[in-house]
């Protein structure tokens, strides 16, 4: 599903309910909701949703690679990763739809 076609589900969602009127309001709302998460994970904070799921961040540590076909040793520097991990309820509807 590509950002547009999202967009128009999310504005079906809340049409019904007269809360958005065009696409420009769904994402809108949207984009806010992603610059607030990104604002808080930044800081290294959690953010939780319940029965949803979780973002943090993880601390990759740096670590040396070895192409197996060169044996040449690459050296792959510390980093830190967006890190997203499913809520039971959210896994189980997804799994028995």
């Amino acid at each position: 599903m590509t950002e547009k076609e999202f967009m128009k589900k999310y504005l079906e969602s809340f049409k019904l309910d007269g809360r958005l009127k065009n696409i420009g309001e769904a994402k809108k709302r949207v984009k806010v909701f992603f610059d607030t998460l990104k604002q808080v994970i930044d800081k290294d904070e959690k953010v939780i949703f319940k029965d949803w799921g979780k973002f943090e961040i993880e601390h990759r540590e740096q670590r040396t690679y070895g192409n197996p076909r060169t044996k040449e040793r690459i050296v792959i520097p510390a980093k830190r990763v967006l890190k997203f991990t499913v809520g039971k309820r959210f896994a189980e509807k997804v799994k028995n739809s």
